[in-house]
């Protein structure tokens, strides 16, 4: 047996309890049973060494998970060949045992570290024991209560060693049958969630998807300027630490990641930027960094007050207006005077601020037009033209025919007797009809175009008889 256990000692690494970083724990080792002898007190009882049933190695199992503070359930099994007193009985029974545990471990951050060494630790529970004799029941029902020992020696707590005794009761059987239960096993724990396997479990690793140390809590440290990743604004450059980990290269105390100018000494107040004119204006937002301007124009000035910057004022010198990048337009033309050619007249941009030279034509046309339209009548509520209009359309034809450069326009217009729909109708039919005539006098389809308007657009008054009779009409006038 000596030679057992001392072969046992030498294998073993370490055994850890599962805690809330490692959460498994897995046993595997070697057990003793023996009978209780209810002829002596319980201590000779545990220094009987002689009846100790020695059994086979690897003849004991269990796994347990660790649920909150100390407390893990724990399903154990073990099995032997046993006698009440092994060195005399030659018949000896098989013995197995399946025992569900509660676990109390001391090492729970409360009496002892998580990480300790040294974890001693208590249980009880209940389960079956089977025993092959023959005057019971070869199941029987059996209550479990004792503690241990373990010892963890590697950094992790991963492996280890656990020294354990149990008192098995089988109350059915009023002591007769119950035993004691000596153990030394090795275990594995394992759960750990380190997804970096920086060897930090994640429940305390500060950056679980880095690779980091210890030092800083599982963080990495890139630059290696001993300010972690977390906390270093600078991750990929060495720098300082009263500025949280960046650099300043030209010891402005403004470091470059907040250096405007991280090469040129400049003022705080202007994010490490120089004001070379004095104006307030750091030169990295001075259009006009030599020239003192104001803060609206971004450092540049502004001589001539109108609003528009010197840097892009084109009449520098003289008051003007913004979209006119500066200069005046006295006629108000919209062409600056520098482009019009008549800056005192209202005129055209095409034709560089002079009026259309066609426009007085036009209007003469329109007046003339206009006028002989106020002629052309129609039957009352019908589209047909009378008589007494034809010598007007056709001067009007003759006046569009000689003017083939330009569109005219032919609208018709209603009172507000007869409805919305049927007057629009009625004026769209007599528009129409009054174009059909100056096409058959000759007049291109091109140079007219003809529509109705209902009564949208009165001239006068329809509540009488004068205005309706205004607002019936039709208009000809040329088309800009």
């Amino acid at each position: 047996m000596k030679k057992i256990l001392l072969f046992l000692l030498i294998i073993a690494s370490s055994l850890t309890a599962q805690n809330k970083t490692q959460k498994w724990q897995f046993n595997a080792g070697w057990s003793m049973h023996k009978f209780l002898d209810q002829s002596v007190e319980i201590m000779p009882n545990l220094t009987q060494i002689d009846k100790f049933n020695t059994g086979f190695p690897l003849n004991h199992l269990s796994i347990s998970r660790h649920l909150f503070g100390g407390f893990s359930p724990e399903l154990k099994f073990s099995t032997n060949i046993v006698a009440a007193d092994p060195k005399t009985q030659i018949s000896k029974m098989l013995l197995g045992n399946g025992i569900f545990n509660l676990k109390y471990s001391f090492a729970n951050g409360y009496i002892f570290s998580e990480n300790s060494f040294f974890e001693p630790y208590f249980k009880g529970g209940a389960g079956m024991t089977y025993l092959d004799a023959q005057d019971n029941d070869k199941f029987l029902t059996t209550y479990s209560f004792g503690g241990g020992l373990a010892f963890w020696l590697n950094s992790k707590k991963s492996f280890g060693i656990q020294l354990q005794q149990l008192y098995h009761t089988l109350p059915m059987f009023n002591y007769d049958k119950d035993y004691f239960e000596y153990s030394v096993s090795l275990g594995y724990r394992f759960g750990m969630k380190d997804k970096d396997k920086d060897g930090i479990p994640d429940d305390k690793d500060e950056c679980p998807d880095s690779p980091g140390s210890k030092k800083f809590n599982g963080c990495p440290d890139k630059d290696g300027d001993g300010i972690p990743d977390t906390k270093d604004r600078c991750p990929e450059d060495a720098g300082l630490e009263e500025f949280e980990g960046c650099p300043d290269q030209d010891g402005d105390k403004v470091p470059d990641i907040d250096d405007k100018c991280p090469e040129l000494v400049g003022l705080i107040a202007f994010k490490g930027c120089p004001d070379f004119d004095n104006d307030s204006i750091p030169d990295y937002q001075d259009s006009c960094p030599k020239i003192p301007g104001t803060k609206k124009f971004q450092g540049c000035p502004d001589k001539d007050n109108d609003g528009v910057p010197d840097k892009i004022d084109k009449c520098p010198e003289v008051n003007g207006i913004v979209k006119f990048q500066g200069c005046p337009d006295r006629d108000n033309d919209s062409v600056p005077d520098y482009m019009d050619d008549c800056p005192d007249t209202p005129g055209m941009v095409k034709f560089k601020g002079c009026p259309d030279p066609n426009e007085i034509q036009k209007r003469s046309i329109d007046y003339t037009i206009s006028f002989k339209a106020q002629s052309i009548f129609f039957q009352t509520a019908k589209f047909n033209i009378l008589p007494a209009s034809y010598k007007i359309l056709d001067d009007i034809a003759e006046i569009i025919k000689v003017n083939p450069e330009l569109i005219f326009l032919i609208e018709g217009h209603s009172d507000i007797r007869g409805g919305e729909l049927y007057n629009l109708e009625l004026s769209k039919n007599r528009a129409s009809a009054v174009a059909e005539y100056l096409v058959s006098k000759g007049v291109g389809r091109g140079l007219i175009e003809s529509m109705g308007f209902g009564m949208k657009y009165p001239i006068a008054d329809n509540r009488t008889d004068s205005g309706r009779s205004k607002n019936r009409r039709v208009d000809i006038t040329v088309k800009r």
